[in-house]
């Protein structure tokens, strides 16, 4: 007996307590090493946290007379006026004489990520005509269903003779989920033929929480651990997406014809008209994959009378670089 216990203590001794040693420096240091390059909440997962903050309605908004010098690289500013827009001054509610104003709605291609405010597609309208007064209302990561929310609130209390809005396929698939970069948002359901939004509520510890993780899986995916856990089975990943293909979301694509059609409802009232635009990614020149999606979608706005340009075949006559 005794001799048995010697047996198990010098296994012990020689054999598992070095492995779970080798087990421990190992964890820690790779802790340590990708604990060193872990985002902190009070460092900016993406650059709209300069510029945005917290939003009961819309999940997030510009800060209101911001200005962040070098922004996307030297001498390449931005600047939020005081009703919240990219724009370089505030604007009246009556249209200045003499001037065609434009609203424009639209994710972060509209907000004009990587370029200045008078390089924003929404501005350089202005050199096209001098009497086209532009208000740029973009916003990263929005989905359409919060270019909605938002020009409902806000985009409406300023009168204007046209509503461009500009969206691209992630703005669509956006809508399916009610948080984006671990920032909850609202969502819009179609129910008795009216759109109902289901309001999120303020960030608790457990979002916060949940957004360190999201900030960071890439580097805690190289934990040990973390690969051990794939190894058996127990994935952890992010919300898989579903592609979008006009015959297998038809919710979806009714959802979108509907915020439309509001769309236009709301700016007939403002003696607006409203014009959508898709505007393609650099993926869409190079395939035909959605062509047969954006012609159906051009189809049904233009059956609702809503005026439709898809710009993709007009991207796809210009080079690359």
């Amino acid at each position: 007996m005794i001799q048995f216990r010697q047996i198990v203590s010098w296994f012990l001794a020689l054999v598992v307590i070095p492995i779970l040693l080798i087990f421990l420096i190992e964890g820690i240091s790779s802790f340590i090493v990708i604990g060193h390059d872990l985002s902190v909440f009070s460092e900016p997962a993406a650059a709209e946290h300069k510029h945005t903050q917290y939003d009961s309605d819309l999940g997030w908004v510009n800060i209101p007379n911001t200005f962040v010098k070098n922004m996307y690289g030297p001498g390449i500013d931005l600047k939020i006026n005081s009703q919240g827009f990219r724009n370089n001054h505030d604007f009246t509610e009556e249209v200045p004489p003499g001037k065609t104003r434009i609203i424009c709605s639209g994710d972060s291609f509209t907000l004009g990520y990587g370029v200045g405010n008078e390089d924003t597609w929404c501005t350089t309208l202005e050199q096209f005509d001098k009497q086209f007064e532009t208000v740029n209302m973009g916003q990263g990561g929005y989905g359409l269903d919060q270019m909605y929310l938002w020009y409902k609130r806000d985009g409406g209390k300023l009168k204007h003779q046209f509503h461009l809005v500009a969206f691209i396929l992630d703005d669509l698939e956006r809508m399916r989920t009610s948080e984006m970069g671990g920032y909850e948002k609202p969502r819009l359901f179609i129910k008795d033929n009216e759109l109902v939004v289901e309001h999120m509520e303020a960030l608790k510890k457990t979002a916060r929480a949940n957004l360190f993780f999201k900030r960071n899986l890439n580097l805690i995916s190289k934990l040990r651990s973390f690969e051990l856990f794939n190894q058996l089975g127990l994935k952890l990943k992010e919300n898989n997406k579903e592609e979008i293909h006009s015959a297998k979301n038809q919710d979806l694509i009714n959802l979108t014809i509907k915020i439309f059609e509001s769309l236009k409802k709301l700016n007939e009232e403002k003696q607006s008209t409203l014009v959508v635009v898709y505007l393609p990614r650099l993926a869409d020149c190079r395939s035909h994959y959605l062509d047969e999606f954006l012609t159906a979608l051009g189809t049904q706005l233009k059956e609702k009378g809503i005026f439709f340009m898809n710009l993709t075949n007009s991207f796809r006559n210009y080079p690359a670089y």
